[in-house]
């Protein structure tokens, strides 16, 4: 019998998958790991003419947003059953990527410092809250109190 010369990419490739979805398992965090996936799907770059794959990978992406979007609301009655669906479809929606998106050259990712950003600005706005608060008190109360306390108090 003749040797198929495609079985042996085709092993490559689903070892490659299964690389991808066990990281993401791994990684534990749906929704981040669909932040990432927008963020960088625009930086890989890939042979596409017809832009087939491009228009399929950001369906994926879409669909995987809409289905965030609905499940958000869901949550609120039923968190545990929606994190499980949320779990078993972002490794999905990655190993399509990555089968639809697959390059031998090493792109350059970006890593969103959204969440630090949102954090310290909420932590700025917590601050100046406690400074305006401790502006109305009298002399001898603002001497006791310490505006460090006062934000760890909240």
């Amino acid at each position: 019998r003749k040797p198929n010369p495609f079985r042996k990419e085709r092993k490559g490739l689903s070892r490659d998958v299964e690389r991808v979805l066990s990281s993401v398992e791994a990684f534990n965090d749906p929704s981040k790991t669909l932040d990432s996936l927008f963020t960088n799907i625009l930086g890989l770059s890939y042979v596409d003419p017809t832009l087939d794959r491009c228009f399929t990978a950001h369906e994926w992406l879409s669909s995987a947003d809409v289905y965030r979007s609905h499940n958000n609301a869901a949550a609120l009655h039923d968190f545990g059953q929606v994190e499980s669906m949320r779990s078993k479809y972002t490794p999905l929606v990655a190993g399509a990527i990555h089968l639809l998106c697959r390059v031998e050259t090493k792109p350059t990712l970006v890593f969103t410092l959204k969440e630090l950003s949102n954090c310290r600005y909420q932590s700025e706005a917590n601050s100046t809250l406690v400074s305006k608060f401790l502006e109305g008190l009298t002399p001898k109360v603002r001497c006791n109190a310490c505006s460090k306390n006062s934000v760890n108090d909240l």
